[in-house]
């Protein structure tokens, strides 16, 4: 049985399940406090670093995956204070550009091919124009 149940063709990509799991796992339970923000008991920092770096590792990342992904980043940086954890999520930051800059420039490919496409269309007859045969004028007895 497929994961999306009986339906033909149906269920989710083990690409959606990684990044639902990662997800969840990249939840960090916050408690406010008169200084600021403190982390609840049970969150570990090597546990959530290591869910951002697999989050990060995913191969094509899309612009609302990266923008989760900047925003648990930001709140990492307010939790996580120690030198060594800042360094650290410093790397993580440094690979989520270069996904970033990866989803950009697979952005800027699919509007080339979306232009060469038009082009294209646009300088192709259609079919009823190609097939027609052409139109002469017949002579006429008046002329």
């Amino acid at each position: 049985m497929s994961r999306g149940g009986f339906k033909p063709g149906g269920g989710a990509s083990l690409r959606a399940l990684a990044i639902k799991q990662l997800r969840h796992d990249l939840d960090l339970f916050i408690i406010t406090s008169i200084g600021g923000l403190v982390r609840a008991p049970g969150t570990d920092f090597s546990d959530y670093s290591s869910a951002l770096i697999k989050f990060v590792g995913i191969r094509n990342l899309g612009v609302p995956q990266i923008r989760f992904l900047r925003k648990k980043l930001a709140l990492a940086f307010q939790v996580f204070r120690k030198p060594d954890q800042q360094l650290h999520l410093n790397e993580i930051e440094s690979l989520l550009n270069v996904a970033e800059a990866n989803c950009k420039a697979r952005a800027e490919k699919r509007t080339e091919k979306r232009k060469l496409r038009a082009i294209v269309n646009e300088s192709k007859p259609t079919v009823s124009e190609a097939t027609a045969p052409p139109i002469t004028k017949k002579p006429s007895v008046w002329d």
